[in-house]
């Protein structure tokens, strides 16, 4: 389907926010489902680009947030307000929010801060109070930090990590975690952590999860070509206890999947 370009800006040097007017996927999406987009029809533009939801706001539209890393999203930038583009989705299983906890941990590493607006969006929506939201950012520099405002005006406790100490605190995220959990498993309190980022940073997470016996679900970033599970290109070695390899689809069975799932070793 062709959606209408609202807006297309930069946010950051290699990061790009886009607003579509799409009523048909706004009103059907769910918090970290995606989208596939087509920018052109050459040869090395021709496969669609997965791209998550970041937010919805309204029902008629939706917004992305994409990293310029190719020709396909070079080739994004240059759309403009008024502009058509061809999209289809939503596709994937998105974050499980039938059960609100007490607490919820959001953690994004890099551009993966993109499914997790809308996640927290939708927690905000279902009574989750912003003193129980705790938004932990990872990245490598401030730079890398994306879309704080969003994530101010919803609500949440952000806790800010950089490698280079260019903004909030020097290191990875993972300690600001250990200490948050710390922290809440004095309280008894019922927690789930929600994930989003680089694949060595998601297993950490996961490590550190199992780790305080919390709820975790992660959402995998894959290249895929289809997005219908088709291709299997985005397959990933889910954990079996008889030995046998199993696999399941990022496009299909995920992008969101319970930590526990996830064969780490082979990820």
């Amino acid at each position: 389907m062709n959606a209408k370009i609202i807006s297309n800006k930069r946010i950051s040097p290699t990061s790009w926010e886009i607003k579509l007017t799409c009523p048909e996927i706004a009103q059907e999406a769910a918090p970290g489902q995606f989208v596939m987009v087509r920018v052109g029809n050459n040869i090395d533009t021709f496969l669609r680009r997965p791209l998550s939801i970041h937010d919805i706001k309204n029902s008629s539209s939706l917004e992305l947030l994409y990293k310029v890393v190719g020709r396909g999203t070079e080739i994004m930038t240059g759309l403009k307000k008024g502009d058509s583009i061809d999209i289809l989705g939503p596709f994937g299983k998105g974050f499980e929010i039938n059960h609100v906890p007490e607490y919820a941990i959001l953690i994004a590493g890099g551009i993966g801060v993109a499914p997790l607006g809308f996640l927290l969006r939708s927690l905000r929506n279902k009574g989750l109070k912003e003193e129980n939201i705790y938004f932990l950012y990872g990245a490598k520099s401030k730079s890398e930090i994306l879309c704080l405002n969003l994530i101010k005006n919803l609500g949440a406790k952000i806790v800010i990590a950089t490698e280079d100490g260019s903004l909030g605190k020097k290191g990875m995220i993972n300690g600001q975690l250990e200490d948050l959990l710390r922290k809440l498993t004095k309280k008894k309190s019922e927690t789930f952590i929600f994930a989003s980022g680089p694949n060595n940073m998601l297993k950490v997470v996961s490590s550190i999860a199992k780790e305080f016996n919390i709820p975790c679900q992660i959402s995998l970033e894959a290249k895929m070509a289809c997005g219908f599970g088709v291709c299997l290109g985005c397959a990933v070695k889910i954990r079996n206890n008889n030995n046998t390899n199993r696999y399941k689809m990022v496009c299909n069975d995920g992008p969101v999947f319970d930590a526990k799932e996830i064969d780490w070793k082979e990820l």
